[in-house]
């Protein structure tokens, strides 16, 4: 069971009419041109931190619908809100909040496509649970403040690892420990009872290889809507080595979140007597924390080619109560789940021709149970899946022109385990990609580009909504989703 604009960024570009074209039995949506934040350098082949997240990231030059934000576009809008409400500032990208406020719980889509169909990475590896693709941004705050870059990919976009970018991609570039040491302290507070604080260091360069970073912030809120509040502590943390012809990196998080729960609607004949009414009451609470921790070695080998090994952790457990129809009892419904992973990847650029390959492969578990409050436990079962996936992109550049192709192999497997014996499920998808891109000038780009994407049904999906499956479900009776997406734009 899961619980379902900040300002324009200052340095723009015009994106001009952009179509996304879907296949038989869904919608035709379109981009409108709207400014958007400038797009960042390409990614090179050369040892800097932009490794980290070259295999999943698009070039300035790849012929996709993407934006780019920077370090400065997003310190300048930061005030502690949730990611969703800085993404809400770029195009096509639409956000919720559940309190009222850009706290706790809150939500983006893409061209009107939630969150459980994109796909969202932290330093080139998956952030969403595999078995729902759900991320829930309250259980580490003040994110922006650790975030050094953002591309958002609108589209199925370019390969990636972990949840099918459906409709879209968000990949999250951590920032790195800086070349001196430092140290920066804030405090800050506001309406509704709404107050932050941090404390971050830098430790400059050690032994002149090696960079340590480390921040620890907390944020409270009351919540505009009554008993909606929420509080949140998060440590993050980071460390690089960077040598003649490798560069190492960790970075990590551990985050807590204590929330009063505010995701039912209010019908409107209250709202127009009390604006801050929550149906739900202050027993219906949760208590969340998420670990994750990701590194990645790089290593140049020759001058135009790098090898790139990535293993990664991500966990999150805790619990939410909600009264039963009846509010005889309050139930207590709790998750306890984690993944481990392995990326692997090579690039290769020789002339006009650059080679991305990447592979991946992860194995998670997750529990889920209930318990009545004061109660005995109702039930318990275990949701487990696995995925395996390749990719290769190649690009040829042949003066002003651009060719583009990229291709994905995904494969994935969920079981479950309980009282009903639903067994387990498989499935396999090629995910091909195809596209060009024209520059008549240095200020102005063309691009055209078309590409399929298929995404396997979520637990939720499966089980009919149900956390406990009391039916025999067929597991394969919901079939996968799959999309055909043409793309066009122009560049200015």
């Amino acid at each position: 069971m899961n619980k379902q604009r900040a300002r324009r960024f200052r340095r723009v570009t015009l994106a001009a009419a952009t179509l996304a074209a879907l296949a038989p039995g869904t919608a035709v949506v379109a981009d409108p041109p709207v400014p958007t934040a400038q797009a960042t350098a390409p990614v090179p082949i050369r040892l800097s931190e932009d490794v980290v997240v070259q295999a999943v990231r698009a070039e300035e030059r790849t012929p996709v619908t993407k934006t780019d934000v920077g370090r400065e576009e997003i310190q300048a809008v930061n005030r502690g809100q949730e990611m969703p409400f800085l993404l809400s500032a770029t195009p096509a990208v639409n956000v919720q909040s559940d309190n009222g406020l850009a706290a706790g719980y809150s939500y983006f889509n893409i061209r009107g496509i939630g969150q459980t169909r994109l796909n969202v990475t932290l330093d080139g590896v998956p952030l969403q649970d595999p078995e729902d693709q759900a991320l829930y941004f309250s259980n580490f705050g003040d994110f922006a403040s650790v975030v050094d870059s953002i591309q958002v990919q609108r589209g199925v976009g370019t390969s990636s690892v972990g949840s099918a970018s459906y409709g879209g991609s968000v990949n999250f570039a951590s920032v790195s420990p800086a070349d001196r040491p430092g140290l920066d302290a804030q405090v800050g507070g506001g309406s509704w009872g709404t107050g932050r604080g941090a404390l971050a260091f830098h430790s400059g360069l050690l032994g002149g290889a090696w960079g340590l970073y480390g921040r620890l912030s907390g944020q409270t809120t009351d919540g505009f809507r009554e008993h909606s509040g929420v509080d949140q502590g998060t440590a993050y943390y980071g460390a690089t080595r960077a040598g003649a012809r490798s560069l190492f990196k960790l970075f990590g998080f551990s985050g807590r979140v204590r929330t009063g729960l505010a995701f039912l609607a209010t019908d409107e004949a209250t709202l127009e007597t009390d604006l801050r009414a929550n149906a739900l009451t202050p027993d219906e609470k949760d208590r969340f924390g998420q670990d994750f921790v990701q590194a990645q070695y790089t290593r140049l080998v020759g001058g135009g080619t790098t090898l790139t090994a990535q293993a990664y952790y991500n966990g999150a457990q805790g619990w939410f109560r909600i009264w039963d129809a009846g509010r005889e009892n309050l139930q207590q419904y709790g998750l306890d789940g984690h993944f481990l992973g392995l990326v692997l990847g090579a690039t290769h650029r020789s002339g006009s021709l650059a080679l991305n390959w990447g592979a991946h492969a992860n194995d998670f578990t997750r529990d889920h149970f209930m318990d009545v409050v004061g109660g005995s436990r109702a039930y318990l079962n275990t949701g487990l899946k696995n995925e395996y996936s390749t990719f290769l992109k190649a690009s040829w550049d042949a003066g002003r022109t651009r060719l583009w192709a990229d291709g994905q192999v995904r494969h994935a497997r969920f079981e479950y385990r309980g009282d009903q014996p639903l067994g387990e499920v498989s499935w396999t998808f090629f995910n091909p990609k195809a596209g060009v891109r024209f520059d008549p000038s240095d200020t102005v780009g063309l691009y055209a580009s078309v590409g399929r994407m298929s995404r396997e049904p979520a637990r939720s999906d499966m089980l009919n909504g149900e956390d406990d499956a009391t039916l025999p479900y067929d597991l394969r009776a919901v079939e996968p989703e799959r999309v055909v997406d043409a793309e066009a734009g122009v560049e200015v």
